[in-house]
């Protein structure tokens, strides 16, 4: 992945990548909260797929609009640098 516009493709193709993305950070963020191990399988569940579908829309709302995407561009790639 070089720039956002193939991040965006990433996320919101068959590589599922939303569900990746939202499924590592609430395994990384609520690892020791003991609310969340207390919820049933099904509400974690449909909060993942939730906020899946929410990222997933959102990269779908941003890939529609190129310029915008072009501008953000060159400052997202030292980040992408730096986290790859």
């Amino acid at each position: 992945m070089e720039g956002l516009n193939d991040v965006l493709t990433w996320l919101t193709g068959a590589e599922a990548g939303a569900f990746l993305v939202v499924s590592g950070a609430i395994a990384w963020a609520f690892e020791d909260w003991e609310t969340w191990g207390r919820l049933k399988p099904k509400v974690k569940a449909i909060v993942i797929l939730g906020l899946s579908g929410s990222l997933a829309i959102g990269a779908t709302m941003l890939s529609a609009n190129p310029e915008l995407v072009a501008s953000i561009d060159p400052f997202f790639r030292p980040f992408m640098t730096v986290l790859l």
